[in-house]
């Protein structure tokens, strides 16, 4: 969840860093700031990212509960099925899930 978050927080100031490069007398730099550039402002990129953030977050929880030293195997099944509970909810309602993604994005 961490590094989604942050690739996401950090991305404006890579755009600005890669604008600045463009500008830059190096050809090389210059085209391969472009490109990259151009890589990253598709909204794919910001799309992926987001869904990984959400993802990362609902899984986070299930995640601490099974590496926690002396992990109790009821407290690991239940996070588990509260786990399901919302991947399901996600799956029935995908169309506003979806939607609301996509406008974060």
């Amino acid at each position: 969840m961490k590094l989604a978050l942050m690739a996401r927080q950090l991305l404006p100031s890579v755009v600005k860093a890669l604008e600045d490069m463009v500008m830059w007398n190096s050809l090389k730099t210059r085209k391969n700031a472009r490109r990259l550039l151009n890589s990253i402002q598709k909204a794919e990129l910001l799309i992926t990212l987001i869904i990984c953030e959400q993802v990362s977050s609902l899984l986070r929880p299930v995640s601490r509960c099974l590496q926690a030293v002396g992990n109790d195997l009821i407290s690991a099944l239940s996070t588990i099925e509260a786990l399901q509970s919302k991947l399901q909810v996600l799956r029935n309602d995908r169309q506003n899930e979806f939607e609301a993604l996509f406008e974060d994005a």
